[in-house]
């Protein structure tokens, strides 16, 4: 059932490539020794000793490096060292057994597949088997590296022509090639390339967040490399660390963590179409609106106006307001409800999953302005309409003017 979602959301958004951008994709020459040190070392003090063992199994089975791999587990062993001092000595003696090999990267890669990571051996099979299996698929599968894109980027995204939904995942890290070029180096490229947001779509692959906190990455990720005034391509961040370890499970964490992704990527086209027609009816609307002030005499206009305030209390601006507003909203919802293709949209959120709470949002700041400017006037406004004081008023007090009864027995402090 999962595997169908996910090929059904692909065929919805028809993407027709799918560019993998990752370290774990560098060729030999293309890996740094120095940066892959530092990330064994890492892993394979947090790993538990069997799957240490493991690791260095290669190692020690040779006999050249049998005794330094041996001293290796003798250090990681030791239950009274700080962990400073035992990645200071581990780091020396991994140096003196890597003199010996070959292939010295390449043999720490290997090495690093079966220690427990962000990605991991099983992770990164399931990955591999979701889009490139033996099934018929109507994408092409891509899997490049840092160092590749780096080299070959413009040419990638010139590949489609006419262009083509595209789908790009991108590892935001890089931890073992030698290339400077990392995930955040590719998203820059993405958006300095202006390419046409129905037709990309980005997913981040990242330990640098928990599970929880993928809305708020994405949009993190968002703001930073598609602000506002640029074509703005949404950023969908999966987790890393979200991932169980657990190899029979792992191909429906996979398709889950994708699913989620893609359904969000298609959400935002649906929310791309629909403020695209919401700001055309918007914009008739406003024409209904002044047709409606138009048909009106002068004289209705000023009995309606001056009546109403009168009656109600507020400035004849705020009556004003309020009759556009009524005419351009019955305008709005005349269009509203004649358009199918809106009611087709209205269908889609609908019946969408995604249901974020507020603990996923990075921040309610728009929602909470709407809220207030419903609830009330900015200061700057009801000031300078001289409007009418109304119960629940706010007022900053920016001079004191002092006012004695006949009885000279109060003060009145009016804020002006």
């Amino acid at each position: 059932m999962e595997t169908n979602k996910f090929l059904d959301l692909m065929a919805k958004l028809r993407i027709t490539a799918v560019y993998w951008v990752d370290d774990e994709n560098a060729a030999g020459v293309e890996l740094s020794l120095d940066k892959l040190l530092k990330s064994f070392i890492s892993s394979l003090i947090n790993a538990p000793t069997d799957e240490a063992k493991v690791a260095i199994g290669k190692f020690k089975a040779a006999e050249n490096t049998r005794k330094n791999a041996q001293n290796i587990l003798n250090i990681l062993n030791r239950q009274d060292e700080d962990l400073e001092s035992k990645s200071n000595r581990i780091e020396d003696e991994l140096s003196k057994l890597l003199d010996k090999v070959e292939n010295p990267a390449e043999a720490l890669v290997e090495s690093l597949r079966s220690l427990p990571g962000p990605l991991g051996q099983a992770e990164r099979d399931a990955l591999k088997a979701l889009f490139s299996s033996g099934r018929e698929v109507s994408w092409e599968w891509r899997p490049l590296s840092f160092t590749k894109w780096a080299t070959e980027f413009r040419n990638t995204l010139q590949e489609h022509s006419p262009p083509a939904p595209t789908l790009f995942i991108v590892d935001l890290q890089n931890t073992s090639e030698s290339s400077a070029t990392d995930g955040s180096s590719v998203l820059s490229d993405l958006a300095n390339a202006e390419l046409d947001r129905k037709l990309c779509h980005l997913i981040v692959l990242t330990s640098e967040c928990k599970k929880d906190k993928e809305f708020r990455k994405g949009r993190e990720l968002t703001e930073k490399f598609f602000p506002p005034g640029q074509t703005r391509i949404p950023v969908f961040v999966i987790s890393k660390n979200r991932f169980s370890a657990d190899p029979q499970g792992m191909k429906s964490h996979m398709e889950s963590a994708f699913i989620s992704a893609l359904e969000r990527a298609d959400l935002s086209i649906v929310h791309q179409e629909f403020a695209g027609i919401m700001r055309k009816y918007f914009q008739q609307s406003i024409e209904i609106a002044f047709n409606a002030l138009d048909s009106m005499t002068i004289e209705e206009l000023m009995f309606a106006v001056s009546h109403t305030s009168k009656k109600e209390g507020v400035s004849e601006i705020e009556t004003l307001l309020r009759l556009m507003a009524i005419a351009q909203r019955e305008g709005l919802q005349k269009a509203i409800t004649e358009s199918s293709d809106l009611r087709s949209i209205i269908m889609q959120l609908r019946d969408a999953t995604l249901s974020p709470a507020r603990n996923d949002l990075e921040t309610d700041s728009e929602i909470v302005k709407l809220r207030c400017a419903e609830l009330y006037d900015k200061p700057e406004v009801v000031n300078k309409l001289f409007s009418p004081v109304s119960p629940g008023d706010l007022f900053a007090i920016r001079r004191v003017i002092q006012k004695r009864d006949q009885d000279e027995a109060t003060t009145l402090k009016l804020g002006t």
